[in-house]
């Protein structure tokens, strides 16, 4: 599983699929909730500590393939 940050993308690799939007109280919650979705990466993670919140971390789920680099 790939987790960034980023909102757009990661190098090396094409956003195939959006899956939707993940979350989770604990990271192994999040990274479970995209693989139910059948994510292989989250993107644009990131961590709420607002009192008010239940959801602590959330992202966009979505299916990274790599990019096919020619063979020189």
């Amino acid at each position: 599983m790939i987790l960034t940050t980023t909102e757009v993308q990661i190098e090396g690799y094409w956003i195939t699929a959006c899956k939707g939007i993940v979350q989770g109280q604990t990271s192994d919650e999040l990274l479970r909730d995209a693989e139910h979705i059948g994510a292989n990466a989250i993107l644009n993670t990131c961590f709420d500590d607002a009192l008010d919140v239940d959801t602590s971390f959330h992202g966009a789920g979505v299916v990274l393939k790599p990019l096919k680099l020619p063979v020189a």
